[in-house]
């Protein structure tokens, strides 16, 4: 992020020649949030946002089938492994490391990047969460495929009204709500 020139008074970035950066781990959610602000659905009335099939926002009158979520197995994405009704008001996001995956010297890395290190997550992780917002929901999906499991599920435990489940590879870990 060092080489991201971010000129304030311009209002411009500059990225060097080749890098991109990509916001979809927040822009999805926070996209979903404002739209729904804008479209101001009644309890009387019902809607289901979404952008890219992974940000999710329940508007308006919670309808158990206009609100359902379903997910795939991770692991075996034939299956579904869950299904529940998104409350309104929240935001549900998923992230899974290989779902973008690049092709570099033929190894294929995922296309989550650890801001810390620089390197590409394990292609085994995925993220599920629900929060009362979607921006949050994006936010944290793609952060708690980084984290160590125990850390995420700690850091969630902190957040009001979030709940998560994270898939190592091998297992589902879930947070207490």
């Amino acid at each position: 992020f060092a080489r991201v020139n971010i000129d304030s008074i311009r209002k411009q970035i500059t990225l060097p020649s080749g890098m991109a950066l990509d916001l979809s781990g927040l822009a999805k959610g926070y996209l979903l949030d404002h739209t729904g602000a804008a479209l101001a659905f009644t309890d009387t009335q019902s809607a289901m946002l979404s952008h890219g099939g992974s940000s999710w926002l329940a508007l308006g009158k919670t309808d158990a089938n206009l609100h359902r979520i379903v997910i795939r197995h991770p692991g075996d994405p034939s299956q579904i492994s869950h299904c529940f009704v998104l409350t309104s008001g929240f935001g549900f996001g998923s992230a899974a490391t290989n779902g973008r995956t690049l092709n570099v010297a033929g190894v294929l890395h995922s296309h989550v990047i650890d801001p810390l290190t620089a390197q590409s997550a394990p292609l085994n992780r995925a993220a599920y969460v629900i929060a009362p917002s979607a921006a949050l929901a994006d936010m944290l999906d793609t952060a708690l495929c980084l984290m160590p499991i125990a850390e995420g599920l700690a850091l969630v435990e902190t957040l009001s009204g979030v709940a998560v489940m994270i898939w190592d590879g091998q297992q589902f870990h879930r947070s207490q709500r």
